[in-house]
């Protein structure tokens, strides 16, 4: 029985194949739940009836605005992975006494 070595094995493992398939898709799914969070709180904002409704309004338009933004950036920061740069217990040069 012989075995044949893959040429080049790196292109058929999940990191360099499917891994970006399925970053890519997480990353459209959590766009589109961000943007349908925030359509809903949009949609709160119809207000004019009055000083407590515009107030009102106003909020769920912030709502709305913070979703986008800060939905946006907290997922690209839990999906970022950490800097190669970082300092860590194996490739610090301090020494301890």
């Amino acid at each position: 029985m012989s075995v044949t070595p893959n040429k080049d094995p790196a292109i058929r493992s999940y990191f360099f194949g499917k891994a970006y398939t399925d970053l890519w898709a997480t990353i459209a799914e959590s766009w589109q739940r961000n943007l349908d969070s925030a359509k809903e709180f949009f949609g709160k904002a119809s207000g004019n009836d009055g000083l407590l409704e515009t107030f009102l309004a106003g909020m769920w338009i912030a709502a709305g605005i913070s979703t986008l933004i800060f939905g946006t950036a907290f997922f690209a920061a839990a999906s970022t992975p950490p800097s190669a740069s970082a300092p860590n217990s194996r490739t610090s040069k301090r020494c301890n006494p």
